[in-house]
């Protein structure tokens, strides 16, 4: 039955006839109803090619009764939903239906669900407020800069805010051995830095981060430089993420490759966001850690000396001990002649002149 009803929806895909084609997928949505597969064909036809937003939003609708255990169906239908602008209570009301009635299996499909339902709350009310914006101005020119920074000042953000908080509760109740609010809290510190511009909302996020995982490094650095580019001015950062910094370093003291990449980052903060004198002490004080490492652990630079010439004596002795191997076969391989005759002394020809004339 699948088999056939795939041949049949490609046989009708290649002719080309959307009337067609549209009724063809209903037929079989109604035939293999929990194809979930099937579903998003359909619907993507309705959005790519039938160009109907509406229609697609109708097709997702009946797909999620059908086929509620469906992650991906329920995500799509919610962004369907801010795609034709509805409201923001149509929003959440489809996220409450999809973790009423959706049954999921992977914890990482109930991520995937409440980031994209904030995902889909902050487009509706940007749009909400540019709409607002455009009729207040009218056909009036302006910096737009400004004006976008306007907009995100006058929204008021307090749905999405209570999606994440609600997904926060969520995870630390349902699903605490998963961490997943790490998740929830990086994807909301990302939002908050990069559009909302909310620095009070920002460092509260990410101290929660930094309490809950002191000794995630790249977690670490990352929420550092979301706060360095999102800070009002530098000094509001240098505040917030020195202290931080001396914590983190003093923690990673006995690892050297951890504390160089630290302090590392440490001094780019200083240099550009503190003062001379906390710039200077920093300096002095990665250089009084690097030498107390180097004592630890021995000088590179004398060590890779010392090997070198270990290797310089390991290569004579071998060189010796081959030109001796050599030499011995060499003499081996010689015949052994007999010794050359002794020449006699003048004493001995003296004496033997004498033994002659005897005889």
């Amino acid at each position: 039955m699948t088999a056939a009803w795939d041949a049949y929806v490609a046989l009708e895909l290649s002719t080309g006839d959307p009337n067609r084609i549209l009724v063809t997928y209903l037929r079989a949505t109604l035939e293999l109803p929990h194809r979930v597969d099937l579903w998003l064909q359909y619907a993507d036809y309705c959005f790519d090619t039938v160009k109907s937003s509406d229609l697609g939003h109708v097709v997702l609708q009946r797909a999620v009764r059908h086929a509620a255990g469906a992650a991906k169906l329920w995500q799509e239908l919610m962004l369907c939903q801010a795609e034709i602008f509805a409201p923001v209570e149509d929003l959440t009301e489809t996220f409450s239906r999809a973790l009423r009635v959706g049954n999921f299996s992977e914890a990482t499909e109930f991520l995937e669900l409440h980031l994209t339902c904030a995902d889909c709350i902050r487009r509706v009310l940007i749009a909400d407020a540019s709409r607002q914006q455009q009729e207040r101005m009218g056909n009036a020119e302006g910096d737009e800069a400004a004006e976008e920074e306007d907009l995100m000042e006058d929204i008021d953000w307090s749905p999405m805010r209570s999606l994440f908080t609600q997904a926060e509760g969520f995870f630390e109740e349902h699903l605490p051995q998963m961490e997943l609010s790490r998740e929830i809290w990086l994807h909301w510190l990302r939002i908050e830095t990069n559009i909302c511009k909310d620095w009070q909302m920002a460092t509260e996020l990410a101290e929660k981060l930094f309490t809950r995982y002191p000794t995630d490094l790249p977690l670490f650095m990352q929420c550092v430089h979301l706060l360095r580019t999102a800070a009002p001015c530098q000094l509001d950062s240098h505040s917030f993420l020195h202290p931080h910094f001396d914590k983190r370093i003093e923690a990673a003291k006995n690892d050297a490759q951890l504390s160089e990449h630290l302090e590392r980052e440490w001094l780019a903060l200083e240099r550009e966001s503190g003062s001379n004198e906390s710039y200077r002490k920093a300096r002095r004080q990665v250089e009084a850690n690097r030498r107390r490492r180097a004592e630890r652990q021995g000088s590179p630079c004398q060590s890779d000396a010392d090997s070198t010439a270990d290797r310089r004596q390991v290569s004579s002795r071998r060189k010796k001990r081959r030109v001796g191997e050599s030499d011995s076969e060499a003499s081996a391989s010689e015949p052994e002649l007999p010794p050359p005759p002794k020449r006699p002394k003048s004493g001995d020809k003296e004496l033997a002149a004498h033994a002659a004339a005897a005889g």
